[in-house]
């Protein structure tokens, strides 16, 4: 691999937030979940036996959890973190933190329009496979499908504004996709629903979709436990810890330069200034605290200073006694930095 490890992949992304801890307690809780660490082992070592790619995305997920990516540091002494992840499309923690966020960052919107009474309902959609489809086939199938569906004419005219999810369960012939939307308007009927979505299918070069294909009820639930439905990881942890490395390759594949989580535009806008103002204000009390954040690379950098120094023992206390930190104690303990270069 080029490039400096914690440099270029290990960094605070959009999966670590300062803004909101709960995406912080999130990220710890899914680190200690035994299922989806031996998802994880499993897939590294699957990765492990593969080209020169394979071997370095392992690699990155290796690191993911186990180190920090930045200091919280009040009164030069560490208060906390936020830790580091690789980002990689296989990596089963990245995808469930990322869809944990997408349901943060969306809830506020949806509460609001639920407090309103206005009408949300859920929807699912799939295409029809053939005997012999490849994953990747199925994935560009079902992207091209959803894009032609989230812009025709019927949908816009019903639909005021929508997020969506998509799910990856793994069956006999590999790993094969389907999306789930929560929308907002008054949907049509089930038979006008299949309609517009066999066009869309069609339009995008699939088979005819069965009445199996599309279904659809309104919400009758709190938005918080039917946003965990739609926007949830996009596979199972367990798929992932009996996959093979041709499945784990044709899912990486299909799931390449595609967004699990969507919002529409209106959505997206709303909850993205919702976010900024929520950021500015924990910006804010920050400031008044004197709370700051340094990177733990930048921070190792100039270990030499005695201000580094002071902050580096403490974190290392605070790191003391957990397993998944355990070689960054060690070089902290020393004073090496041979682990991060």
């Amino acid at each position: 691999m080029s490039g400096h490890p914690i440099r270029r992949k290990l960094v605070p992304g959009r999966t670590s937030d300062p803004v909101n801890p709960d995406i912080e307690r999130e990220a710890r809780r899914i680190f200690k979940d035994p299922q989806y660490r031996a998802a994880s082992e499993h897939v590294i070592s699957q990765l492990s036996t593969g080209h020169f790619a394979e071997i370095a995305r392992a690699a990155d997920m290796k690191l993911c959890g186990r180190r920090p990516a930045a200091i919280i540091v009040k009164d030069n002494a560490a208060t906390g973190y936020f830790t580091a992840r690789c980002h990689q499309r296989l990596c089963p923690y990245c995808q469930a933190l990322n869809a944990a966020e997408q349901r943060m960052r969306l809830l506020p919107v949806v509460e609001e329009l639920w407090a309103v009474d206005k009408q949300l309902s859920v929807l699912t959609v799939s295409i029809p496979l053939e005997h012999g489809d490849s994953p990747p086939f199925a994935f560009r199938l079902l992207d091209n499908a959803l894009h032609v569906f989230t812009r025709s004419t019927p949908f816009k005219s019903c639909v005021s504004g929508w997020a969506r999810g998509m799910e990856v369960p793994h069956v006999s012939d590999g790993f094969f996709p389907f999306a789930r939307f929560l929308v907002e308007g008054e949907l049509w009927q089930v038979a006008g629903l299949l309609h517009c979505w066999a066009d869309s299918v069609r339009l995008a070069g699939g088979p005819e979709p069965t009445p199996q294909s599309v279904n659809c009820g309104e919400l009758s639930v709190a938005p918080c436990s039917i946003l965990h439905q739609v926007l949830a990881c996009p596979f199972k942890p367990e798929d992932l810890a009996t996959a093979d490395l041709a499945a784990l390759r044709d899912l990486q594949l299909g799931m390449r330069w595609r967004h699990p989580i969507e919002f529409c535009l209106s959505w997206r806008r709303c909850a993205g200034e919702l976010h900024e103002e929520a950021q500015r204000s924990a910006q804010l009390e920050d400031e008044a605290e004197g709370v700051r954040q340094i990177g733990f690379y930048k921070l190792m950098q100039q270990s030499q200073r005695l201000d580094a120094k002071a902050i580096l023992l403490s974190l290392r206390e605070i790191l003391e006694g957990d397993d998944d930190f355990r070689e960054v104690v060690a070089m902290l303990r020393s004073g090496s930095k041979a682990g991060l270069l």
